[in-house]
């Protein structure tokens, strides 16, 4: 179960981050290093996932072999915001999370790349499917508890 600060703190972490990827397409240090602060503090306060700071090591591994390997679709930021997910959410809600943003990007690429308004070499900005992934995660652990 995720508590309700952390969805909070989730959501609108996400959404500052979607913002900035949007905007200036890069997600800045500071809000990143924040984004570890407050999930570290989360950690030790006990409201997150039990298993926050594992599962965020074991992400940035997975992601930064994905980057150095040249997946051009990942930027140095996307991984440590992948990282900030898996810390706020846990291992499996945060793989759930990346999965389900990796997946709806794709999609968006596949649709846009039909429609003749993209190609397959079009880069997005990850952050706000990663938003969307973190979005259905919390929608799914609120409506598992009804």
């Amino acid at each position: 179960m995720i508590q309700p600060v952390v969805m909070i703190i989730s959501l609108i972490y996400m959404g500052v981050a979607s913002y900035s990827d949007i905007k200036e397409r890069r997600i800045p240090n500071p809000l990143i290093l924040a984004g570890l602060a407050i999930g570290l503090v989360l950690y030790a306060l006990g409201l997150s996932a039990p298993d926050g700071v594992n599962a965020a090591i074991l992400v940035f591994v997975v992601m930064f072999i994905a980057y150095s390997i040249n997946i051009s679709a990942i930027g140095g930021g996307d991984v440590k915001l992948a990282v900030v997910i898996a810390l706020f959410l846990g291992l499996y809600n945060g793989l759930f999370a990346l999965l389900i943003g990796f997946g709806a990007c794709a999609i968006c690429g596949i649709v846009n790349t039909m429609l003749k308004k993209g190609t397959m070499k079009t880069k997005y900005p990850l952050a706000p499917f990663m938003s969307i992934g973190v979005i259905v995660v919390i929608l799914q652990d609120i409506l598992s508890q009804i």
